[in-house]
């Protein structure tokens, strides 16, 4: 009596292997990944979510049309669910003068999220990347992160992408756990520094471990731009270069931010009138830095703008003239 019940789980497993072995067998690939699980409101979504975080569409039921198209034809289908792996969904109506009811309805799919600060939330849809304690580390907006369409085929691509950026966090905060001092504070630092937004508190810790900066990564993380624009906004040019180079020959900085501090010398050279020789030099140097980010791709359009420099087009176009005048030559001869 007993052993018939283990009899029949045993001929169900070995049918199951059996199973497993023909599929593989006959070149079938079976697909063991899950698709992201859908919750009604944000509470059900962060009480299921696991390491892999909370993604939120944010939609305008009641005036983006666009909005409401995109909620099936790109936020309710398989590709996105897939690209979401094992994060949990839930989308957020936000209504422009709602009525009591819809207010009521916002409010309690919404409760407990915090919605996006003004300069990143520019528009409808949203899609906001949480982690598993309902941390925003990532935040895809406007037609650059969605597309100009509907299919959101450009969102399923950054979903993947800042997904796996924020797995490699947790292996380099998991890694951090078992360091100590500057070894720590330098995989923490990576972590705070992969193009999505650092575990909290990332830079204190670094602090605490690195207080003399020997890892270069509080000098990252705690410099902005703009704010050293406007302590150097009196400065003469000499005193502007020296404090400039300062930071662009520092590759502890982030080549973004070596690029955006070089133009601000570059644009104090042009109002005080430097030669075109001076400008193309620390032009052709900033773009250098890094050619393939939106500073290097547009050095030549400000060589041609500011220095005289044939515009891209042009020298191309001039190198096929070139070509042609050569064979037509070589014909010629022949």
């Amino acid at each position: 009596m007993i052993s018939q019940p283990h009899s029949h789980c045993s001929r169900m497993f070995r049918r199951s292997v059996w199973l497993t072995l023909t599929a593989l067998l006959a070149g079938f690939v079976i697909n063991w990944t899950h698709a992201a699980e859908r919750f009604r409101t944000y509470v059900e979504a962060q009480a299921k979510a696991n390491e892999e975080g909370i993604i939120v569409y944010l939609y305008g039921p009641n005036w983006n049309k666009r909005s409401v198209k995109m909620l099936q034809s790109f936020w309710e289908s398989p590709d996105t669910a897939q690209a979401a792996g094992n994060s949990t969904l839930v989308a957020i109506p936000i209504y422009q003068r709602p009525t009591p009811e819809q207010k009521l309805e916002q409010d309690e799919i919404g409760a407990g999220f915090t919605m996006p600060p003004a300069y990143a939330y520019r528009s409808n849809p949203t899609v906001v990347m949480q982690d598993k304690a309902g941390n925003t580390y990532a935040i895809l907006a406007g037609s650059d992160d969605l597309g100009s369409g509907l299919s959101g085929k450009r969102a399923q691509e950054l979903i993947r992408k800042n997904k796996k950026l924020l797995a490699r966090r947790l292996e380099l905060m998991t890694q951090a756990e078992k360091a100590t001092g500057i070894d720590k504070a330098r995989l923490i630092g990576e972590a705070c520094t992969l193009g999505i937004a650092g575990p909290s508190s990332g830079l204190e810790q670094i602090k605490q471990l690195d207080p003399n900066d020997e890892t270069g990564y509080i000098r990252r993380l705690t410099f902005d731009p703009r704010r050293f624009q406007g302590e150097h906004a009196n400065d003469d040019t000499d005193t502007l270069e020296k404090a400039v180079m300062k930071i662009v020959n520092d590759k502890a900085y982030s080549t973004l931010q070596r690029q955006e501090t070089y133009c601000l010398l570059i644009g104090k050279l042009r109002r005080d009138g430097a030669t075109a020789s001076v400008l193309r030099k620390h032009i052709q140097a900033m773009g250098a830095i890094d050619p393939e980010s939106m500073y290097g791709k547009i050095t030549d359009d400000i060589l041609h703008i500011w220095c005289g420099d044939p515009a891209p087009e042009e020298s191309l176009q001039g190198k096929d003239k070139q070509k042609t005048k050569k064979k037509r030559s070589r014909r010629s001869r022949s």
